[in-house]
């Protein structure tokens, strides 16, 4: 849940910041505070990937993260060259929480220390109070806060729906371990006539 949140996050701040009219109204320490939250985002992939092989959806603004890591200028442009469209983290919520609705109106907001709405210059002291296991229950109370009280969980929900993805792709390991199984064998084989035929020919090397 927490890294699903971090990048809802990153993902409203740069949608934000690509909608304002000129490039002067982004917050003065918007490179900063984006990059705070793109390496904690960063961090939560490898932790969430080593540990439980899962590959969590991203903002369209993180491969250029990876690209550009931290040069400014670069970033920009680069952020600035993506289709709105792109943005569709949010949008694709559905896939990973079936039955998720957002809070308000504007799907955008909710989030807590919006540093894009209000430009802070405080945010990296903020950053400290949300990081690490702060954010679990930050994370909780904003999904869980779109479910009725009857409706199991939004943990459990999207607990199934991992353990779905995970069965999927040990099926498909198990598949893939059968083809080359099966090709090792028919390379055997063809070696085998390779070899006995070579014999014939009194040749035991391959031209």
């Amino acid at each position: 849940m927490a890294i699903i949140y971090w990048g809802l996050r990153v993902e409203c701040a740069v949608v934000h910041l690509l909608g304002l009219p000129r490039v002067s109204d982004w917050p003065t320490q918007w490179f900063y505070n984006v990059l705070l939250d793109l390496k904690e985002l960063d961090h939560l992939i490898l932790v969430t990937v080593s540990q439980h092989s899962f590959t969590p959806m991203l903002p369209a603004c993180f491969h250029a993260y990876l690209r550009c890591q931290e040069d400014k200028d670069r970033f920009q442009e680069e952020i600035r060259n993506i289709p709105l469209g792109a943005f569709h983290m949010i949008d694709s919520l559905v896939h990973y929480i079936p039955d998720w609705t957002q809070r308000t109106p504007n799907k955008y907001t909710g989030f807590v220390f919006p540093w894009w709405l209000h430009g802070s210059s405080n945010y990296p002291a903020d950053f400290q109070k949300l990081r690490g296991g702060r954010v679990f229950p930050i994370a909780a109370e904003y999904f869980q806060y779109k479910w009725p009280t009857a409706n199991p969980s939004i943990g459990d929900k999207v607990d199934t729906w991992i353990q779905g993805q995970v069965q999927n792709q040990m099926k498909y390991l198990r598949e893939i371990q059968e083809d080359v199984e099966a090709n090792g064998r028919k390379v055997n084989h063809l070696f085998s006539q390779w070899a006995a035929l070579s014999g014939l020919l009194g040749r035991g090397d391959i031209d």
